[in-house]
This record gives structure tokens, C-alpha cells and sequence, in this order.
């Protein structure tokens, strides 16, 4: 595969502290989300998530970034912006941070991650509410899962 058919995507959940200000979270989702300007990125949301399914893992905001290549995510990971977000504004009001990088569209190999997409909130409910499907789903990789991490995050509306 060439590296032109390639996608690297980057998710990175955060578990903010008890006492973060959650009226921030918006200002917090828009610093990230102004990171489109550094012309690395050809995706960029950020925010809080809408729902979580895990008792153990209790992650509260996410970041989903997508490159052409993985010399731009190597050079977005050093971008001093990037850098001063993280440190200033990210890294204080952490209890615990998960990321995960992989390439999309690839032919081969295993499967770390998926993401479904939906237009918001009503359209989760609605698939939510097919127990049939989802358990159809369920039985098909459930030998195959070791463990499983399920997060609900409805990205905001393109600016």
C-alpha cells in the first residue's frame, strides 16, 4: 500500500480531575480544535464525550485527529503549539490519559481500533435501542475480544 492511501488516525481519551471546571471544556475543545491551523491535520475534534460504557476505564473527553502520513503526526506531536496546549492548558487538569494510533485503510493485519460515526445524539439512541443488532454484533467478535473499551462522542458541527 502506498503511503498515499494511507490515513493515520490518533484518538487520545482524557479522564479529567473531579474538579475541573466544566464550563472550560468547551474553551478546552476549542484550543484543540484551532489546531487545524498548523496545516498537519486534515481532521480535528475534540470535546466532551457524550457517554461512556466502561466501569473501569472512566475517560470524559476525547481528541480524534486524522494525517496523510505519519511524519505529520510526528510533526504535530512537536509543534510548539501543539506542545503549549498539551503542557499548559491539558496536562494540569489530568487524572489519567489513553492513546491510540493506527493506520486506515490498511489491507492487512489486526484490527486495534473502530470508531462508528454518527450525525448526533438522537441517531446513537436510535441504534442503541436495536438490542437485536447489537447482540447479533456482539456474538460475532466476542471469542475474538480480549477487552473493549466503548465510548459515545458526538462531534460538534463543522465550523
Amino acid at each position: 500500500m502506498s503511503g498515499q492511501d494511507q490515513i493515520i488516525e490518533h484518538v487520545v481519551l482524557y479522564k479529567v480531575k473531579p474538579d475541573f471546571d466544566s464550563t472550560k471544556s468547551q474553551l478546552w475543545s476549542m484550543d484543540f480544535n484551532n489546531l487545524t491551523s498548523l496545516n498537519l491535520t486534515i481532521h480535528v475534534s475534540a470535546g466532551k464525550l457524550y457517554r461512556s460504557w466502561s466501569s473501569s476505564l472512566t475517560f470524559t473527553h476525547m481528541l480524534h485527529t486524522r494525517y496523510r502520513a505519519m511524519d505529520d503526526l510526528r510533526k504535530y506531536r512537536v509543534h510548539h503549539e501543539h506542545v503549549r496546549l498539551r503542557t499548559e492548558t491539558v496536562k494540569p487538569i489530568l487524572d489519567e490519559v489513553m492513546a491510540v494510533d493506527w493506520i486506515s485503510n490498511c489491507g492487512s493485519g489486526y484490527t486495534i481500533a473502530s470508531i462508528a460515526g454518527f450525525p448526533g445524539p438522537d441517531d446513537l439512541e436510535a441504534l442503541d435501542s436495536n438490542e437485536e443488532l447489537i447482540n447479533l454484533h456482539k456474538a460475532k467478535a466476542k471469542d475474538l475480544i480480549e477487552s473493549e473499551l466503548v465510548v459515545d462522542y458526538v462531534c460538534p458541527p463543522a465550523m
